[in-house]
């Protein structure tokens, strides 16, 4: 028997609303892992033009980019308070 064709799961094709994404961040905010809250908002700025993401809060195109996975951002020190 073969096995039934999958592809990867890609939470950002799921979003519909912003309360969807409010939602999946604050789950990612309350578990308190930065390699999580990473990928939650690299997510979010694959559903949303990051572009549009840097005009709603009023960041920068280039600091909103920088919380994509991609660009290792350190975000312990904002989870935690502490710096690194």
């Amino acid at each position: 028997m073969s096995e039934p064709a999958t592809k990867p799961w890609d939470p950002a094709e799921h979003f519909t609303t912003e309360a969807d994404i409010a939602s999946y961040l604050e789950a990612a905010l309350e578990d308190a892992d930065p390699a999580l809250i990473t990928a939650a908002l690299g997510d979010i700025a694959r559903a949303k033009d990051m572009s549009q993401i840097a005009r709603d809060t009023k960041l920068g195109r280039k600091n909103v980019a920088k919380s994509h996975p991609l660009c290792k951002l350190e975000l312990s020190s904002f989870v935690t308070g502490k710096p690194k």
